[in-house]
């Protein structure tokens, strides 16, 4: 008899890359806890804290060894892409990588000052363009300031 659908089943062989494989990360990160701990740490059962952040981190890792796998266009794809579970480009891709507390933390940082408040400004008055070409400041009314 000619099946001309192949069953379709889970491979029992090893994955690409140890970064893939789960066990194989707690297993090990188990492995260096006990040599690095001589002796002193004795419970890796689930509930102990420390394995709780050590299964995270494994998890994180896997994650993130299965994404790398993607091809780079389905993950940059928009609505429709196929790998719903993922953030959207425009959530990952921010355009505001500074928030105003680093600047805070940044101004705070100067010799001499001692506190500093940053607010946003909803509108600058009055308006400015830059053109990087002519590399001039402009009005919104179109007058030119020296850069």
């Amino acid at each position: 008899m000619n099946n001309t659908n192949p069953s379709i089943t889970i491979s029992t062989a090893p994955l690409e890359h140890p970064a893939m494989d789960y066990a194989w990360l707690r297993s090990e990160g188990i492995r260096l806890l006990e040599r690095m701990s001589n002796q002193a740490w004795t419970d890796f059962n689930a509930h102990d804290p420390g394995i709780t952040i050590l299964e995270q981190l494994c998890y994180a890792i896997t994650d993130l060894g299965y994404r790398i796998n993607y091809d780079i266009k389905d993950l940059l794809a928009g609505e429709d892409q196929p790998y719903r579970s993922l953030f959207s480009p425009a959530r990952v891709l921010t355009t505001n990588p500074v928030t105003l507390l680093d600047l805070r933390k940044l101004v705070i940082d100067i010799e001499g000052v001692k506190n500093a408040w940053i607010e946003s400004v909803a509108r600058v008055e009055p308006g400015m363009v830059f053109d990087p070409s002519e590399q001039a400041l402009y009005l919104e009314n179109g007058v030119a300031q020296p850069p």
